[in-house]
């Protein structure tokens, strides 16, 4: 029993003079196993805040961007539809003969139902001619015409084109305006220049129906970079400079400046410059509304890692003064031990044997302790997470992976158990982004739909990996989460849905539009031709001479209604078919623009796909030809093919024009570098039947637009 004695004291004595030489307290080393388990959390937790507050910077950042679009889209119709009506006026019988009086009468009945000032005015003499401001034989205002008009004016007679002004005072409303004019041409000369004056505060109106978020300050300025309209605090800001730090650096066609706003906040504006006015129009942001996701984002985070390290503090001090005080205790008995020379009873060592037991499992306590915390920070973000060791084969799901791709707790990870679980429409697609993205990038993000447990509808979920290489570049690990993102799903189908039904509004919009063109003024167009050819049989040839100039521009204007009535909504989608609309429709194109166009149609059952299908198809090849015409320089063939592939409809548009850059890029001033709001109409429609857009180009290559349009049930 003596030998046994010394044997186990020895042991005990060995053990306990282990730790005293080990340089630190039970508390520190304790404390320290704590923090190194901790803090990887922490930042994990911190990377994935970080990562969701980046997105709600991009989507407050792509709200300002789109609204900034639309609004300038609103903006150049309304100029536009202006300069059309004073384009018409300017081919009025009665101001050619003049008639200034008769002219007169005519205007003065568009300008009450436009709510217009409408003024003609020979800018030579620099004097007023019609004035629908005032009444027939009231002396007209007499003097120099503002800065502005006459500048708006001689650039209109010297270029022969509709033209706009800055911003002036108006002599008889005192109010801000805007003039819009187009020269009148007389013998092939511009004589005159036909006006009309906008006031600011109708622009001012457009603004306020934008539907613009509070935080949002929508500003028009013109090309002199004053204030035409503002869609906050109007009245106080209308006529003055923009900030020399913000907008005034803005002299590309769209971009992003940071500077100080009229009302000295700091502000970050999404512009886009219009191409039919050079007017600015921005969409400003205080930086702190988009700065405030990532302070917010950052406070919370620190205050909830300040939290759980004082509470992992406050733990490790209690659990390791337990252990401290226990192996104390230990110290005590193998000095004991050691030094007694009688036989020790039995019951002794093993009552100190249990109090070194007790600390050893007061220290496995604190351990699960800092395990759940760690599988807490997990679980608060409501993520699973994944890893696989390439080298070795094994692979590791968390219980919450296994719940977001629905199978049970017990199951072993698999490939095969995970890709079985992906819903096999987006299989296909899932593999060749993480395959691509592994290649190029060593990481991927993806976001796809696991079928539904019970028959119930499938999830949406978003998954992010990377892998880890050796110093040779081998892969030996990946690892990533997953998180549910099915209410994230919903909210952009309700917002597609709305989006759509929008769209149809608008193509029914279009379709009466289009009717009442057709059989309501083409009719009246029609019978005022037949009325002129028979006043011809009853005048004599000097007369019919007159005459004859204005049928001839009539008969321009019946066909120039018909083509807009045709571009609207071409009835024969609905009577002919898709094919023969876009036959007719390519062909009127060809002949109006002297370019060859070569359609081939590989799909005989094209008009058996929905009606919204169909509409999309024919509004994607109208739009690609529209951007052909206006920035395709130099190009003299377009080809249109359209073939189904195995799952899905193909549409590719190609011309063999100057081409442009990356569609990315932004800035780029030659007219061949422009890429407008047509790739983004485009987009937007093909994204709510499922559909995507491809775009390549480069300079002096020409352009190929890449259509593809899932089919599913479509035929």
């Amino acid at each position: 029993m003596l030998h046994s004695s010394s044997g186990t004291a020895g042991r005990l004595h060995r053990y306990v003079a282990a730790l005293r030489d080990s340089g630190l307290s039970i508390r520190a080393y304790f404390s320290a196993v704590v923090i190194v388990i901790l803090i990887p959390a922490l930042l994990f937790g911190g990377w994935l805040a970080s990562l969701s507050a980046a997105a709600k910077r991009e989507q407050i950042e792509q709200n300002a961007q789109r609204k900034v679009r639309e609004i300038a889209v609103v903006i150049d119709r309304e100029i536009l539809g202006t300069m059309n009506m004073l384009t018409a006026l300017a081919s009025s019988h009665f101001l050619h003969v003049g008639d200034f009086e008769k002219f007169h009468h005519q205007v003065m009945e568009v300008s009450r139902q436009l709510n217009l000032q409408i003024v003609l005015r020979d800018p030579q003499r620099n004097a007023h001619i019609v004035n629908t401001a005032v009444a027939w034989g009231t002396p007209l205002p007499r003097g120099p015409a503002p800065a502005a008009v006459n500048e708006m004016e001689q650039e209109a007679l010297r270029s022969g084109k509709p033209g706009t002004s800055s911003l002036f005072s108006g002599r008889l409303t005192r109010h801000y305006i805007i003039a819009v004019g187009v020269p009148v041409i007389l013998d092939s000369t511009a004589a005159y220049v036909l006006g009309a004056s906008i006031p600011a505060g109708r622009l001012e109106a457009i603004l306020h129906g934008a539907q613009l978020a509070p935080h949002e300050t929508v500003t028009i300025s013109d090309r002199n970079e004053t204030v035409i309209a503002r869609s906050h605090k109007h009245d106080e800001f209308v006529g003055m400079p923009l900030p020399l730090n913000a907008d005034r650096q803005a002299s590309s066609a769209e971009g992003v400046v940071t500077g100080t706003n009229l009302e000295g906040i700091a502000t970050r504006w999404y512009y886009q410059r219009s191409a039919a006015t050079g007017w600015l129009i921005s969409v400003g942001v205080p930086t702190g509304v988009i700065d405030t996701p990532a302070r917010l984002t950052l406070a919370s985070f620190a205050a909830a890692g300040c939290l759980i390290l004082v509470f992992a503090g406050v733990v490790t001090y209690h659990m390791g003064g337990r252990l401290s005080a226990a192996i104390g205790t230990l110290r005590t008995a193998a000095f004991a031990l050691r030094n007694s020379e009688i036989v020790t009873p039995v019951v002794t060592p093993l009552r100190e044997t249990n109090e070194v037991s007790d600390a050893l499992s007061t220290a496995s306590a604190a351990w699960r302790t800092i395990q759940d915390q760690n599988r807490f920070a997990i679980d608060a973000a409501e993520i699973g997470t994944w890893h696989w060791n390439v080298v070795t084969g094994e692979r590791f799901w968390s219980d919450r992976f296994k719940e977001l791709i629905g199978v049970p707790l017990t199951t072993k990870p698999s490939r095969t158990t995970f890709l079985g679980r992906i819903h096999p429409s987006d299989l296909r697609t899932f593999e060749d982004i993480r395959d691509r993205s592994i290649a190029e990038k060593g990481q991927y993000e993806i976001e796809f739909r696991v079928v539904g447990s019970n028959d119930g509808p499938p999830r949406w979920l978003s998954t992010k990996g990377h892998v880890d290489y050796d110093g040779i570049g081998r892969a030996v690990r990946m690892q990533g989460v997953i998180q549910d993102i099915s209410a994230r799903k919903e909210l952009e189908h309700q917002r597609d849905d709305m989006r759509r039904r929008l769209m149809q509004a608008q193509e029914q919009e279009r379709l009466r539009l289009a009717r009442d063109l057709h059989d309501q003024t083409g009719q009246g167009l029609a019978a005022v031709m037949l009325e002129l050819k028979s006043f011809e049989a009853q005048l004599d040839d000097e007369a019919c001479g007159r005459l004859r100039p204005l049928r001839g521009q009539l008969e321009q204007m019946g066909k120039t209604l018909h083509r807009v009535a045709w571009e609207l909504r071409p009835t024969a989608i609905e009577d002919l078919g898709l094919t023969a609309a876009l036959e007719n429709h390519l062909s009127d194109w060809s002949a109006r623009f002297g370019v060859d166009v070569d359609f081939q149609n590989g799909d005989a059952r094209l008009d058996q796909l929905t009606d919204e299908v169909r509409t999309t198809i024919y509004r994607v090849v109208q739009e690609a030809l529209t951007n052909i015409a206006k920035h395709a320089r130099g190009v003299t063939v377009v080809s249109v093919v359209i073939d189904r592939l195995k799952d899905s409809l193909r549409v590719t548009i190609d011309d063999n024009g100057c081409g442009f850059h990356d569609p990315s890029m932004t800035g780029l001033s030659n007219e061949c570098l422009r890429v407008g709001l047509g790739l983004a109409g485009m987009r937007e429609r093909l994204s709510l039947i499922g559909g995507a857009l491809e775009v390549e180009s480069s300079i002096g290559s020409g352009t190929t637009l890449f259509v593809r349009i899932p089919l599913n049930a479509e035929g």
